[in-house]
């Protein structure tokens, strides 16, 4: 259980999930474990907005949720997003990589970070049923499941080099076993749409930044999470 330990504890906040140590190949079998993280956080939102529908007008609880969403996964998506959007204002393939692992969020970073919560939220409470909403976080976390093992890190260390050397096939497979059947379970034809939407994107994204870095990053991964779920909520809106 020590991989979906390390798989909670990296992508979420919540304290049940502590790891003092991490032991050779748990990096790689716990990426196999974002997808469930994903659903979880999903469901968690799903059934705080069954739990105060009654209490709350809609819209301010959709507000609230959104917090409490970002809150559960410790915005450290948000953070590759602002990071990769500075790096992509650096010409210089090197000091744009530089710039991404400033830990000091620059002035582009900050104002597209703005903008994309705008589009973000705006597309939350656009859902009239948040139900279907858990298949967005599992699906734009499969998606950085899915950059990891097929393209290039572009830095030789890192905990996110380790993780992609230590993926073994089976484990990419199980989980995309698992995605897979989760979605047929919920919602065979939404799912479809919305996994097709996200492998085409995914790909998209990944070979952008493979022809301008020769690989990926651990911020380029949070870019493609946040991008992946404003992308499939705005295809809920349109489908539901």
């Amino acid at each position: 259980m020590t991989p979906l330990a390390i798989a909670f504890s990296m992508l979420t906040t919540l304290p049940f999930f502590k790891i003092k140590s991490i032991k050779q190949g748990n990096n790689g079998k716990a990426v196999g474990f974002y997808p469930l993280v994903g659903l979880v956080l999903g469901f968690i939102v799903y059934f705080a907005w069954i739990l105060l529908g009654d209490l709350l007008p809609q819209t301010h609880l959709k507000v609230l949720l959104f917090v409490f969403f970002i809150i559960l996964y410790g915005a450290i998506h948000l953070d590759g997003f602002a990071d990769t959007v500075d790096g992509l204002f650096v010409y210089e393939k090197e000091k744009a990589l530089e710039v991404m692992k400033d830990p000091n969020i620059g002035a582009m970073g900050a104002i597209f970070v703005f903008l994309f919560l705008i589009a973000k939220l705006s597309s939350f409470l656009a859902l009239d049923d948040l139900f279907l909403f858990v298949l967005v976080p599992m699906l734009s976390r499969y998606g950085a499941v899915i950059a990891i093992k097929k393209y290039d890190y572009v830095r030789k260390d890192g905990i996110a080099t380790l993780a992609k050397n230590e993926l073994p096939l089976k484990i990419f497979i199980l989980s995309s076993l698992f995605v897979f059947i989760v979605g047929v379970l919920i919602d065979f034809e939404i799912f479809l749409v919305l996994f097709i939407f996200v492998i085409i994107f995914t790909f998209i994204l990944c070979e952008f930044f493979k022809r301008k870095y020769d690989g990926l990053s651990g911020d380029m991964y949070g870019f493609i999470i946040e991008l992946n779920e404003l992308l499939l909520l705005n295809i809920l809106i349109v489908a539901l």
